[in-house]
């Protein structure tokens, strides 16, 4: 779904008026809400709701959708312990500075300074 998305977004047809209507929007109002919950409960974001699905989709996806690439530069994207440390970084860029201090735990408190 997330290739087919990002093929049909690429240009404007009723495919992909279809694509939004039918799989997207929902999808995209709830991440947005949540956003902007998460912000009025922290500190500071920058990152406009608007922004933030494309931002998660973007960065998410386009190791693995230009694969390729990622393979002509030597990046193992079959390699599990790259996958999950893309996950993390994911992650810590973007839910970390949302999670109060209070509930993480010693060790991240202490890693993170």
């Amino acid at each position: 779904m997330l290739f087919r998305s990002m093929h049909e977004g690429s240009a404007p047809s009723e495919r992909l008026n279809w694509l939004v209507e039918t799989h997207l929007r929902q999808r995209y109002q709830v991440l947005h809400s949540h956003w902007q919950g998460l912000q009025l409960g922290a500190a500071s974001s920058t990152l406009p709701p608007s922004m933030l699905y494309h931002t998660l989709i973007g960065a998410s996806s386009l190791p693995y959708a230009n694969s390729p690439e990622a393979e002509l530069l030597g990046i193992d994207l079959n390699d599990p312990d790259l996958v999950e440390a893309h996950a993390d970084a994911l992650v810590e860029m973007f839910l970390r500075p949302f999670v109060p201090v209070a509930n993480r735990s010693v060790t991240e408190t202490t890693v993170a300074g």
